[in-house]
């Protein structure tokens, strides 16, 4: 079919206004308005002065009709012109276009990402494995069920952070790793310390609170009192910190050639590509941590040649999305990558929870 051409949209006009009252002029207006909706809907039918001709015309009719809303005198009608004014311009959030994007896969989304979905998914499901054999025998007792409780949240709160952050909800997806983060170290205790399991599952909740709070885990763990990751991940995701907000927000850059800066808020998932390959580094150290944990928990159901061989199949891959993919895609942005070089250059020695317990 031959491109909609400048000549083809006129003919179409002068064909409506033939058969309208030209004394009425909101039948004149109608007539218009079904030809550029037609212009539209075709709009990658037309040829490039077409295009060029609609969209012009367009962003005249557009700045016209602002302008004369916002002469008209206050009133909820005015305000409900101006929303929807905004709504067409793409400056109005829609929870429910938000909504549905969420129940959508994204389009394209980069190779840093979809490589970083594919490690979580396949530690999600030795962690799964795990969680089987484990489950095949018969078990009992305080410590045995504080334990699957916890790796079995754990594998949850990565589904949901994994889903969060493909649609660039990082500060949610945040909030969620800071959860299973203090959950892994829980477990931790839990396999030290069985009286500890009992007192989860019975005590008070001061009790629980004065003895299994973050901080006293990491003490009895023997750590730092200070968790430099557990605070990031608090910052960004739990708490209303002056970090969280910049995570998802932005310089608009020369706005008017204000000599003062204006910021753009992100509603509906963060714009910035670093802050989302950070939030997957952070998802994809958790699922990690959780298979060593798993494996450290329940060595004696599982077959340690299975299990040490998933779990170097899984260091591999790792080092291989921060070396191919998340890296180069940094660099391109021109971000620090001081996080991810450290990862690669100290590996996992020392470094996961659940690996600091058991022989794993």
């Amino acid at each position: 079919m031959a491109p909609i051409t400048i000549a083809d949209l006129r003919q179409r006009i002068k064909n409506e206004l033939s058969v309208v009252d030209t004394a009425n002029d909101t039948a004149i207006m109608a007539a218009i308005h079904d030809v550029f909706k037609y212009a539209v809907e075709h709009f990658n039918d037309l040829d490039v002065d077409a295009q060029v001709f609609v969209e012009t015309r367009l962003e005249v009719m557009a700045a016209e009709a602002k302008a004369a809303i916002e002469a008209l005198p206050e009133s909820p009608e005015k305000r409900k012109l101006l929303r929807s004014y905004a709504a067409a311009n793409g400056d109005q959030v829609n929870p429910q276009l938000h909504l549905a994007a969420l129940a959508a896969l994204p389009q394209s989304p980069p190779e840093a990402i979809s490589a970083a979905e594919q490690f979580i998914v396949d530690a999600l499901q030795q962690a799964a494995n795990i969680i089987h054999d484990a489950s095949s025998t018969t078990r009992s007792g305080y410590q045995d069920a504080a334990l699957i409780a916890a790796y079995t949240s754990v594998v949850d709160d990565l589904l949901a952070a994994t889903h969060l952050i493909r649609h660039k909800y990082c500060n949610q997806a945040s909030n969620i790793l800071r959860t299973a983060h203090e959950t892994l170290e829980k477990a931790e205790v839990f396999l030290l310390d069985p009286s500890l399991a009992e007192l989860w599952a019975t005590g008070t909740e001061q009790q629980c609170w004065k003895e299994l709070r973050p901080a006293m885990v990491r003490k009895r763990l023997g750590r730092d009192k200070h968790d430099p990751m557990y605070a990031h991940l608090s910052a960004v995701g739990t708490h209303a910190s002056f970090l969280s907000f910049q995570l998802r927000s932005g310089r608009v850059a020369d706005a008017d050639a204000s000599p003062v800066p204006k910021l753009i808020i992100f509603m509906g998932g963060t714009r910035v590509q670093f802050v989302v390959y950070m939030t997957a580094l952070w998802a994809m150290y958790m699922a990690m941590s959780l298979v060593l944990g798993l494996s450290s928990a329940f060595a004696q159901d599982i077959n340690e040649d299975d299990a040490s061989a998933a779990i170097d199949d899984l260091a591999s891959q790792f080092t291989q999305v921060l070396s191919d993919h998340m890296l180069p895609q940094c660099r391109e942005l021109g971000a620090d990558t001081s996080v991810f070089e450290e990862f690669l250059r100290t590996g996992f020695a020392g470094a996961w929870p659940g690996r600091r317990h058991g022989d794993t």
